[in-house]
């Protein structure tokens, strides 16, 4: 657990010295399929998928200003919902890169898409993250945020690709929560 935080830390670190990004341009992160991802097959296990999609979503919230923005507001990047297609194993030790970019969001959330591609740049992994910023009592409308970073235009709905998760989520939700869960979380 001590090299997690360690981990994300050399991450925002090393985003913060490189140039600004706009929040609004698919974001390019380039990272390794190191040994402690991988499993007895010598690939990365499937839930280091997850954990290489985090790693570029801390690069990407570095670089285009919105992690300096939390810490000011003290707000806090929550993800509330993931879904991930794995297509081709991550060999042990190959390079990888993420593309990660905003495929909608609405009133209450931020829906990012994150691709993961091999060495040969054949795609390994597509996933959706659904995301909120939360404040100290209530979630940060996303507008708010994207205002804030000066973004030029960003999808004005969510395509097909995001409905779908979005639908699959609420469906998800509508099974494990009881009325009062789901009446809480709305607000």
């Amino acid at each position: 657990m001590f090299l997690y935080p360690f981990r994300i830390g050399v991450i925002i670190a090393r985003a913060a010295l490189r140039p600004k990004v706009k929040l609004d341009v698919p974001y390019t992160f380039h990272g390794r399929a190191w040994p402690w991802l991988c499993d007895f097959n010598l690939h990365v296990n499937h839930a280091h998928y997850l954990t290489l999609m985090e790693h570029a979503r801390w690069a990407w919230s570095t670089q285009t200003g919105l992690v300096q923005r939390l810490r000011r507001h003290r707000w806090r990047f929550i993800v509330i919902g993931s879904e991930v297609l794995y297509r081709r194993e991550l060999k042990l030790g190959r390079t990888l890169r993420c593309i990660t970019n905003i495929e909608s969001f609405d009133n209450h959330s931020i829906v990012i898409r994150q691709e993961i591609f091999c060495h040969n740049n054949k795609q390994a992994a597509l996933g959706l993250v659904r995301a909120q910023v939360r404040g100290p009592s209530s979630a940060i409308p996303p507008q708010e945020i994207i205002a804030e970073l000066a973004v030029d235009s960003l999808p004005p709905s969510p395509s097909t690709l995001a409905q779908t998760f979005l639908t699959s989520q609420q469906t998800l939700l509508s099974e494990l929560s009881s009325p009062q869960d789901r009446k809480d979380r709305a607000h």
